[in-house]
């Protein structure tokens, strides 16, 4: 069956690279302003955003290219976080449905007819871990230069790399562990020559744009959802630690995407807390959360933007990407951050290595007890 599964593989590669062959061959125009594109692809996840947008207001800012027409080719699940605080960082976007984009070919298409009218001088895939999806648009591209990092073996099968490298002026070598923020400055660091002064030192927002309006209000968010079922905590547990917090006389807010607002009420319903509306939107969410006295969530994007937030924050996860997403190294927040996992993931003489590729880990192996001495050691009472 794995060899089925390969066969197909390849087959919607080449099937793919020629969709792509034929994008590129489509005619652009010049640009009316005459200044050199610079088209910077980040087709991946929220939280994977959270960690890169400080480097694209240093791209905008500080790096050679400031003065450049940036085009930002990202995914469609944040784009209204992207515009809504990072709109002055790029002069367009592309914004990109991922889950359609591999599979179908009209779509595929049309997104690639599009990035190839932006006739870029310079394309940046600054993701550390290159999917077969990006190095099929910087294909379609046409770019005059791109530039990317060295395949990592993580999401690309290395086979399909080497056919891939070909389609790149210059691949970086980025350093093959550490944290994700980490991983990206050596990719821009690479890029540059060398790591500058001005280089971003961590992904919180500025003050204003965490201004929470200075309630009296003692609250604590809880972000129960993490999109893969293994990862997320049993519903019956969080309902548990929602009833830990308002004993402690804190309101508590469950907070999560439409698609898991069933979950929310369920754990709501449990444990006599509110379930905070999902169309609040982006600004509106960093500011209620930056207000928070707590945060209780899993490795997913909530995590990344309570520490944006600069909020404390409980976190409990089951290892996946152990080293890369979590744990947070202490130079990149401000605020207590306790990471719960599986004794199991430590147990792990490298466990860094042991969940490169995810985690099977039942996360249900954090203990409720555990969860709840944490809180009361962060927060203790509201009273």
């Amino acid at each position: 069956m794995s060899g089925v599964r390969a066969l197909a593989s390849s087959f919607r590669f080449v099937f793919y690279r020629v969709l792509a062959a034929l994008a590129r061959r489509l005619p652009v125009r010049a640009h009316e302003d005459g200044r050199q594109v610079l088209l910077v692809l980040r087709p991946d996840a929220i939280g994977d955003y959270l960690l890169f947008r400080p480097w694209l207001r240093w791209l905008r800012e500080a790096s050679p290219w400031a003065g450049w027409r940036i085009v930002l080719a990202g995914n469609q699940v944040w784009r209204d976080l992207a515009i809504e605080f990072d709109a002055d960082c790029f002069d367009e976007a592309l914004w990109i449905e991922r889950r359609r984009l591999m599979r179908r070919p009209v779509f595929f298409f049309r997104v690639a007819r599009r990035l190839r009218r932006f006739r870029a001088d310079l394309l940046l895939y600054p993701v550390v871990s290159r999917e077969v999806s990006g190095d099929l648009l910087v294909r379609a591209s046409g770019a005059r230069q791109a530039i990317a990092a060295e395949c990592d073996g993580i999401n690309l099968d290395r086979r399909m790399a080497r056919l891939a490298d070909r389609w790149y002026t210059r691949l970086l070598p980025v350093v093959s562990r550490g944290f994700e923020f980490h991983r990206t400055r050596s990719f821009f660091s690479a890029l540059v020559g060398g790591e500058w002064g001005d280089f971003p030192r961590d992904s919180g927002f500025p003050v204003a744009a965490r201004d929470a309006g200075g309630s009296p209000e003692r609250y604590v968010m809880l972000f129960p959802g993490a999109g893969d079922p293994r990862r997320c905590w049993p519903a019956e547990s969080w309902s548990r630690v929602a009833g830990v917090c308002r004993a402690l006389g804190y309101r508590v807010l469950v907070c999560g995407s439409r698609d898991e607002r069933p979950l929310c009420e369920q754990i709501a319903t449990g444990s006599g807390s509110e379930v905070l509306d999902a169309s609040i939107g982006w600004r509106a969410l960093v500011a209620r959360l930056s207000g928070a006295s707590l945060a209780l969530c899993h490795d997913s994007m909530a995590l990344h933007l309570a520490v944006a937030c600069r909020v404390p924050v409980v976190c409990i996860g089951n290892g996946n990407h152990y080293g890369r997403f979590v744990p947070y190294p202490e130079s990149l927040h401000t605020r207590p951050l306790v990471l719960l996992v599986p004794s199991v993931v430590l147990a792990q003489p490298d466990p860094e290595s042991v969940f490169a590729h995810g985690s099977a880990v039942d996360i249900s192996g954090v203990d409720f007890e555990v969860v709840a001495r944490s809180i009361r050691a962060l927060v203790g009472s509201a009273r």
